[in-house]
């Protein structure tokens, strides 16, 4: 009776991981679009919105970080195995609010999904395990469809002047530091709770933009924003970081990096439709046509992981969930 019982609880774990990636992929679209609507306010620059909207969110974890790390205090090591994360996730959130200045929300949703192509790359070097993944013939399938569907979205991006050279430049470099991002939270914050990773990344994030806001940024202007922008910064802080992060991680942690990174298509179809009813930022038809194509190879690519797929019979003595 305990092997019916392990291969429902091993289907429930990764069914649990799936939404918990598109809850977070919900979450995640509406940030391209936060990002984009603060550059109309010169206020506030991009090293200051980092630095404003990390603090907050530090702010909102800061007494769960407290209590976590006093009642298990053998999570404490995730502090040291957060540091190569944190520094990719500086490098790659500078890049993430450096772009929304060079180009339209729906642009930069799709073309920093390019991500996928980088993490595929990081895990077949750094995460043995993955490798069953891509020798999959469903895989390939899905990931040909991705490209495909990338090229048709910012095919249009020069001839409309929707990007630039330096604008997706930037792009692609925060890709690139996106894919490595969720390669290494697997590696590195694998055997932690989701949350304590999380809390320690956002700590270790928010202090270094913090110091580059005050380096680089117009901080100064901080005192003109109005309460309507303050509310607007709030809420981009609940959607993008305070909730979504955490369900980015446990997703991850159960999926992998590379499901994890191709469940993301999702969000910019997502974005390119609340671009066009909030920012009136319009998408052609060829660009909806390689969204359509980026959904259909994302939901190819979650096939492999939701699947039904024979478990082999375990030993009783090794029968016990963990």
């Amino acid at each position: 009776m305990s092997e019916p019982v392990i291969v429902t609880a091993s289907r429930g774990r990764e069914r649990q991981g799936a939404l918990c990636l598109v809850a977070a992929m919900v979450s995640f679209a509406s940030v391209p679009l936060f990002l984009r609507y603060l550059t109309h306010f010169p206020e506030l620059d991009a090293w200051t919105v980092n630095a404003v909207r990390y603090g907050m969110a530090t702010g909102v974890w800061l007494p769960y970080i407290v209590h976590r790390f006093r009642r298990f205090p053998a999570e404490r090591g995730v502090w040291r195995a957060a540091i190569r994360v944190s520094m990719v996730s500086v490098t790659g959130q500078i890049g993430w609010a450096l772009a929304a200045y060079h180009n339209e929300a729906g642009v930069i949703a799709f073309v920093v999904r390019s991500s996928f192509l980088f993490a595929v790359t990081y895990s077949l070097i750094l995460l043995p395990s993955e490798r069953a993944t891509v020798r999959r013939p469903r895989f390939w399938l899905g990931a040909a469809g991705m490209v495909a569907g990338i090229v048709l979205m910012f095919g249009d991006a020069f001839r409309t002047g929707k990007s630039s050279p330096r604008g997706l430049g930037i792009l692609l470099f925060t890709a690139a530091v996106w894919g490595l991002y969720g390669v290494l939270v697997k590696r590195d914050l694998g055997g932690y709770d989701e949350r304590a990773s999380f809390a320690a990344n956002l700590v270790y994030t928010t202090g270094v933009l913090v110091v580059a806001m005050f380096l680089f940024g117009n901080w100064r202007t901080l005192g003109q924003v109005s309460p309507r922008l303050w509310l607007v910064l709030v809420c981009s802080v609940f959607a993008g970081i305070v909730f979504s992060d955490v369900l980015y991680y446990r997703g991850i942690h159960v999926m992998g990096p590379v499901i994890a990174n191709g469940t993301s298509f999702i969000q910019p179809f997502l974005t390119a439709l609340g671009a066009w009813i909030f920012l009136g930022e319009v998408l052609h038809p060829s660009q909806w046509a390689g969204g359509v194509v980026l959904v259909a190879s994302c939901l190819l690519l979650l096939s492999i992981k939701l699947g039904r797929q024979p478990v082999a019979p375990l030993p009783v003595a090794d029968s016990t969930l963990p």
